[in-house]
């Protein structure tokens, strides 16, 4: 009777022992998956949140923009479907109590083959995404640009050359060594470069990626498309240089439903 007493015990805890270690390897991967997420049911939670919040389509309020969080003001330029080299420009400042409102809502032309997330050099396309303006500059006087600004002078190129060590940048020729085969003459670029913005757009200038990509006013004439810039009026050109600094930001996208990745 003893005896057998013992082997059912003895069989208990062998039984206990298996359940435990088919527990541990259980819990194992999840608390690894914990660990990995934000440390259990509460990081998994704001994961999803995050997540669920991404995949929502645009409200059409910018206020909801995840730029929104960041930019002391926000340009939107959105493509046309039904005309790929124009779109609109709608420019938002912040009012008293901090919300978002617009200013300007005015037809801008970009790119004559449209906005494209794939931008290489000489292919007559405006990048998407949010950048921010590092620089301002123009043929005319600083008009109280908040910005560094340039005034254009003889001699400034921007490099679009790929294998220019000065790729995507501003020099003057009386400064460098010239090693590039082409670029834009900015003097010589007027009414367009009366105004303009710089965009951050390959600030690590990666050769080929495309270059010299700006806000600026239109051209006088045959204004149906840029090679890659965005262009509006010069009275507007005006005011927005004298009011955007270092954290507005400005979104580029081929569609308004796009804005929801930003």
């Amino acid at each position: 009777m003893n005896r057998k007493a013992g082997y059912i015990r003895e069989k208990g805890r062998r039984a206990a022992a298996g359940m435990g270690g088919l527990l541990l390897g259980i819990m194992l991967p999840f608390s690894a998956l914990a660990a990995q997420t934000g440390a259990g049911p509460a990081g998994d939670a704001a994961n999803f949140r995050e997540e669920a919040q991404a995949m929502q389509p645009y409200s059409g309020d910018v206020n909801t923009l995840k730029t929104a969080k960041e930019a002391s003001q926000i340009i939107i330029v959105i493509g046309n479907p039904e005309d790929p080299a124009k779109g609109n420009l709608s420019w938002y400042q912040k009012d008293a109590s901090g919300v978002f409102k617009q200013v300007l809502s005015v037809e801008a032309v970009h790119g004559m083959n449209g906005i494209s997330a794939d931008k290489k050099e000489g292919d007559k396309k405006t990048p998407c995404g949010v950048y921010s303006f590092p620089m301002a500059f123009g043929m005319k006087e600083n008009p109280g640009s908040i910005l560094p600004y340039h005034q254009i002078q003889e001699g400034d190129h921007y490099v679009d050359d790929s294998e220019s060590r000065y790729y995507n940048r501003l020099v003057n020729e009386r400064d460098v060594q010239r090693d590039w085969n082409s670029s834009e003459v900015l003097i010589t670029q007027a009414p367009q470069y009366n105004y303009g913005l710089v965009l951050n757009y390959n600030e690590d200038c990666a050769p080929g990626k495309g270059s010299a990509i700006f806000l600026h006013c239109p051209k006088a004439s045959n204004n149906t498309g840029t090679s890659g810039c965005i262009s509006v009026p010069e009275d507007y050109m005006k005011q927005i240089i004298c009011s955007v600094d270092a954290d507005t930001r400005i979104i580029v996208v081929p569609r308004e439903a796009d804005l929801a990745a930003y």
